[in-house]
């Protein structure tokens, strides 16, 4: 549908403006720090921008800001002045509200300096193009909640005034109520009109280093500007040469953020914002072949480098004739774009469906399957089990090599004693012991080469931490 010009309002149309020039070089005139500065800018301004203004990474630009976000944000504001008491309501199992456009665009370009809206795309509130009004479910707003997780643990620190009239908002977000550990902050940059209001130009988001725990000098740590809310669904995706890419979706605004590490430096950056609709889809992310693919539910997206659209495409379904493994034990195995693989398994292999499982025969072994293959292989490697840390805690599936972490209980220190191992599988060779540590060993998460393997850990909190180990 094409998008329709309004004459009587402010364009709503598939655009949007951009705020303002970047400000070049400005120098400090003053810092605020006292309460009721603060109070009055995080109220006004700042606490909205946490809740819905694309908070797990920050933006460059408002232009950058889902068409979700932006609405919710001016709901919030509209509900924070004068409530929702005048507006017409629906009653029924599910309460809605009916709000004119026009006042959101008040909102939107008086805060973000917006003065116009994707409404045709909006995914969590429904447009009436005849009306001009957006019927929505108050329970989507943050600011309708009485207890909203954001708000945990978070102050607005300082205030910082740069000449050209650049602000700048300092906010600090801690793990406990006694501020004892520091997570992360953002930077919210906003200009001031000669009229006395403010509007936002961009947000930085910036990760305490010192919050990811080192557990030893052989471990990098990967320290990802990222939200520890959004972190834990971050996930490795692929590697091109010496990079390394990983991929978190923003689940409060659609957004996919793709980070680059280079493997050797350990510098991480973010590589790629990218919105694709389907917000409330399930989505899952892969790069290979220099290509990034998006898989939704109903097709999978193809991006080159350069995140141009290759071809859309419906997303094949299992092949429903492959053989079936049932694993008494899956803790020793990885699945990933290069197949599946199962350590020293034991395995009641089917090969006809409709045998019972008392029928099946139960088999020792180590098996894989490329991605390709209808049928899993058995793989006789020599000396697998000849080590005294028989124990297997995790498996890293590669493309050409497979990593695993064994451990052995140690008496004497009373604690598990681990080794790090590779089996090659072109060879079927396994080189032992590349790593041998009494410290805590993350999980082994995935391999990009020979040499590299990437880990993880959780702490008790049940936040997700990135380790780089390279075995040369």
């Amino acid at each position: 549908m094409k998008p329709f010009l309004l004459t009587f309002l402010l364009l709503i149309i598939l655009s949007f403006s951009l705020s303002a020039l970047p400000v070049q070089n400005p120098s400090i005139i003053h810092v605020y720090t006292n309460p009721d500065s603060l109070n009055f800018f995080w109220q006004k301004y700042i606490k909205n921008a946490v809740y819905e203004l694309n908070p797990s990474s920050g933006f460059n630009d408002v232009s950058e800001i889902p068409v979700n976000n932006v609405v919710r944000y001016c709901l919030n504001e509209y509900y924070r002045t004068n409530g929702f008491n005048s507006l017409q309501k629906q009653q029924s199992i599910v309460p809605f509200y009916y709000i004119h456009v026009s006042d959101l665009i008040s909102i939107c370009n008086d805060h973000l300096n917006i003065k116009t809206l994707y409404v045709e795309n909006l995914e969590e509130a429904v447009f009436n193009i005849k009306s001009l009004m957006i019927a929505f479910d108050p329970r989507i707003l943050s600011f309708y909640h009485n207890d909203y997780p954001l708000a945990n643990f978070t102050e607005l620190e300082k205030i910082t005034v740069y000449n050209q009239n650049l602000y700048e908002f300092k906010v600090n977000f801690f793990q406990n109520e006694n501020k004892s550990v520091f997570i992360n902050s953002i930077l919210y940059q906003m200009k001031k009109r000669d009229n006395g209001s403010f509007y936002f130009l961009k947000s930085i988001y910036q990760m305490n280093p010192q919050y990811y725990k080192v557990l030893s000098s052989d471990f990098k740590p990967l320290v990802f500007n990222l939200d520890p809310l959004f972190i834990n669904d971050l996930t490795y995706i692929g590697a091109e040469k010496n990079t390394l890419f990983f991929c978190v979706r923003d689940f409060l605004s659609g957004i996919f953020n793709i980070y680059s590490v280079d493997k050797f430096t350990m510098d991480t950056s973010q590589f790629k914002r990218i919105y694709l609709g389907k917000k409330l889809g399930y989505a899952s992310v892969a790069y290979s072949n220099k290509m990034f693919s998006f898989s939704f539910s109903d097709e999978t997206i193809y991006l080159d480098q350069n995140f141009k659209q290759i071809n859309p495409k419906v997303a094949n379904n299992r092949n429903e004739n492959t053989q079936e493994f049932i694993f008494n034990n899956i803790k020793n195995s990885d699945h990933n774009k290069y197949g599946d693989f199962y350590l020293y398994s034991l395995a009641d292999i089917n090969n006809e469906f409709n045998n019972a499982p008392f029928n099946h025969t139960p088999v020792w072994g180590t098996w894989y399957k490329k991605l390709s293959d209808d049928y899993y292989s058995r793989l006789e490697i020599p000396s697998l089990l000849d080590n005294p840390y028989e124990n297997f805690e995790s498996v890293a599936l590669g493309k050409d090599y497979t990593f695993y972490l064994s451990y052995i209980w140690s008496e004497t220190l009373q604690k598990k004693l681990y080794s790090l191992n590779r089996i090659d599988l072109a060879n079927y060779s396994l080189d032992k012991n590349l790593k041998i540590s009494e410290n805590d060993f993350p999980n082994l998460l995935a391999t990009s080469d020979k040499q590299t393997v990437i880990m993880q850990r959780v702490n008790y909190q049940g936040y997700k931490f990135f380790y780089i180990l390279n075995t040369d």
